[in-house]
């Protein structure tokens, strides 16, 4: 019985299409993005809208626009906004605004931290 031992330095691996092709891409193509708050109780949205990326501005207007004019009643007592860390998350102003608004905020790197990042959970399934 004869045992036949191949190297790779032996094979060519040929492809159809060129390693070293340049492939166009567009960067911040218009998109509809779509925001909803969903509660215990009640889910309200989903708001569209179009924007070519969400930044921290964006992100406020969002808030202001759609979430913060709910009336408080449709807001039960124990209300807890969160948010998982997005980088529009983290803008100065947008913090101020729902430090102010809320009574109960968690997210990534706040007052009321949520638990490390996981595969199994998510930030909603671990806050209440």
């Amino acid at each position: 019985m004869t045992q036949r031992v191949s190297s790779i330095r032996n094979h060519r691996i040929s492809r159809s299409e060129n390693p070293h092709a340049i492939y166009e891409h567009e960067r911040d193509s218009p998109k509809v993005n779509v925001f909803c708050v969903v509660s215990s109780s009640n889910l309200f949205g989903p708001f569209f809208f179009i924007e070519k990326t969400v930044i921290g501005f964006v992100y406020l207007d969002m808030l202001q626009i759609y979430l913060m004019p709910i009336p408080k009643e449709r807001m039960h007592e124990g209300f807890i906004f969160q948010q998982d860390g997005a980088p529009c998350h983290f803008h100065n102003e947008m913090n101020s605004y729902l430090n102010a608004e809320v009574p109960v905020l968690i997210f990534r790197g706040g007052v009321s931290p949520w638990l490390a990042r996981s595969p199994d959970l998510t930030h909603l399934d671990c806050s209440i």
